[in-house]
């Protein structure tokens, strides 16, 4: 009997098994994202180095940019809109309020890619340094400042052509909190993350005096520069301006050092993953920042008593006989400072804050440059009065 019924067993499971597709379809959309006509987005499109190369080349233009027009910005303000260096100084700090080497977020997971992120950018801006300006200073200043301009509409026409690989955020699945009866009342959350952020405080404030320092090298740095010997042969003068990619090549050079030397010999002494803490680390730059300065004003004093002993004080456009080479060290110190300081920051503003709040911690981190930037700008007006009032 249990024989007898075989056969129709064998052909029902054949005809389940016909039905049944061999390869399940895998589904791919992935939750809580869309793209930018509100549909949804598969990975297999979407995301990943698809959507971070058209973002990296957005970041590279952008940096190009910004190097290309900044860093000459006060040479141009003094020579074809005549205006005086304390006076530049403070339209560039004003209009660059800037870090410079701000990775993008995703970038700040870990340290090895902040670090290649920052050799990447640094030797982008020794080839931006070296070959803008020269065509600013020897074929126009239009032709200088617009490459720049084209360079970024081009960037932007990059950026939309990956606009259907982008994942944004569906805001529609973002459901108010209705468990709070009382939606003035703070949650706990709430509470740890105000406190989050307050701790910050003291290291913002402590960090303005490095962001003031910072905002010299692309101005009194430069000008300080135009000043001295440029010539290495005959009929070729280097711009001064040149002179600002001791700092990209400081960064290139001292980011491996740091990372294969001195990380590995501090971890063995003091027993921590990365050698030093990210406040040890920021207070080293300040340290070398400090000691930059110092260099700085040591080679400013040699310039002015050069330049009283030739008879040739107030005399702007006369070339001081001391070869520009005297600062390179305070181009250098400035770039192991922000190796130190910059990336420490980065690291310390982004890991200090609870998750949700990572981009206001970027933001803060920011600021500090761009307040920075204003008091630098205040300073050098009110050292400018004091210093003029008696002619």
């Amino acid at each position: 009997m249990t024989i007898s019924h075989l056969p129709s067993i064998s052909s029902s499971t054949e005809r389940s098994s016909a039905a049944a597709p061999l390869i399940q379809a895998v589904d791919d959309t992935v939750n809580g994202a869309v793209d930018y006509d509100g549909n949804p987005v598969h990975r297999s499109t979407s995301g990943g180095w698809r959507s971070a190369s058209f973002i990296i080349a957005v970041e590279v233009a952008e940096r190009f940019a910004y190097y290309g027009i900044s860093s000459n910005l006060i040479n141009y303000l003094t020579g074809p809109l005549g205006q005086s260096t304390a006076s530049a100084a403070a339209n560039v700090n004003t209009c660059t309020k800037d870090d410079g080497f701000c990775a993008p977020p995703w970038f700040l997971v870990t340290l090895f890619f902040l670090s290649i992120y920052l050799i990447v950018v640094g030797q982008g801006a020794i080839v931006t340094l070296i070959v803008l300006v020269y065509i600013q200073e020897n074929l126009g200043w239009a032709l200088g400042f617009g490459i720049p301009c084209i360079v970024l509409v081009g960037a932007l026409l990059v950026f939309f052509l990956g606009s259907k690989t982008y994942r944004l955020l569906n805001k529609a699945l973002l459901t108010p909190d209705v468990s709070l009866v009382d939606q003035n009342v703070c949650s706990f959350n709430d509470t740890e993350d105000t406190k989050a952020l307050l701790k910050l405080v003291p290291i913002w404030i402590t960090s303005l005096a490095y962001a003031i320092i910072f905002a010299q090298t692309s101005t009194f740095f430069t000008k300080q520069g135009a000043t001295l010997d440029r010539k290495i042969v005959s009929g070729f003068r280097v711009p001064a301006v040149t002179l600002q990619t001791f700092i990209p090549i400081a960064i290139v050079i001292f980011i491996p050092v740091y990372d294969r030397i001195i990380v590995p010999i501090s971890r063995r002494l003091t027993g921590k993953t990365y050698g030093i803490t990210m406040l040890q680390r920021i207070g080293s730059g300040m340290v070398f920042s400090i000691i930059s300065m110092v260099t700085t004003a040591l080679v400013e004093m040699k310039r002015l008593a050069t330049a009283k002993d030739h008879g040739l004080i107030n005399l702007p456009k006369v070339t001081i006989p001391i070869i520009i080479w005297w600062l390179a060290p305070q181009y250098i110190l400035c770039g192991v400072a922000d190796v130190l300081t910059i990336v420490g920051l980065q690291e310390f503003c982004y890991d200090q804050v609870p998750k949700e709040l990572r981009s206001l911690g970027i933001s803060i981190y920011l600021s500090i440059f761009g307040i920075g930037s204003f008091l630098s700008t205040f300073l050098i007006s009110t050292i400018n009065k004091a210093t003029s009032e008696d002619g």
